[in-house]
């Protein structure tokens, strides 16, 4: 998801929140700690172990970035052993297979959206025709699904509805590769799913409560 330089603004030029910024406010830190504390019981130094897994992640979304540019594909970072690149292959190998299978054609990409009445913004990875029906499609790189990823994808899907009320989407598409790369999952969710509905409730909530934290800092700083 690519953020713009300048952040997400407001048409009367001030600044909107980013909806990831919203939801990490309030995201469970447990499985993270949970992870470090794993690194250092194996022996492993925890920002080595990380970087070599976020550097995969962001290789594999260059390589998907060049194939729907239809440009050549990126060199391997510097510094990347024949397993990781080997590992980033298999993960965008993956990816090539599922749009294949399920006739995807990408008509828009990264295109930042931003709610007035809300007052924050995102950056949906895609959308695409997958088969016949349009479709938001979301690539994630990380060890499972996560429920946060459920809200982040009902506020796209806000965005979506509030910037182009003519294109209904029949639903949203998570398509997710492991840190290792050789994991491989995608989650259809429909448009109308119920799961989507609450989740767009507890960003509203989320967003509220993003306010209130800021304010209640500045009066009590």
């Amino acid at each position: 998801m690519a953020r713009p330089r300048q952040g997400y603004k407001l048409k009367d030029g001030s600044d909107a929140v980013g909806t990831t910024t919203v939801i990490n406010r309030f995201k469970d830190s447990g499985g993270l700690i949970n992870w470090a504390f794993a690194q250092g019981k194996a022996g492993l130094n925890l920002y080595d172990t990380r970087d070599a897994a976020a550097d995969i992640g962001s290789y594999v979304h260059e390589l998907i970035e060049a194939d729907i540019d239809k440009a050549d594909p990126p060199e391997p970072p510097k510094g990347f052993t024949e397993g990781q690149i080997n590992q980033a292959q298999e993960a965008f190998g993956s990816f090539c297979e599922w749009t294949t299978l399920n006739r995807m054609t990408i008509v828009r990409k990264e295109q930042p959206l931003v709610c007035e009445h809300h007052r924050f913004g995102g950056t949906p990875d895609a959308w695409a025709m997958v088969g016949d029906n349009l479709a938001l499609l979301d690539w994630k790189s990380s060890k499972g699904l996560y429920y946060d990823y459920t809200i982040q994808l009902a506020a796209y899907r806000h965005l979506h509805e509030d910037h182009f009320p003519s294109e209904k989407i029949a639903g949203i598409h998570i398509i997710r590769f492991g840190k290792t790369g050789c994991d491989f999952t995608h989650r259809y969710f429909r448009a109308d799913h119920p799961a989507l509905a609450i989740a767009w409730r507890q960003f509203q909530l989320m967003r509220e409560a993003y306010e209130i934290d800021r304010e209640l800092k500045r009066i009590a700083a």
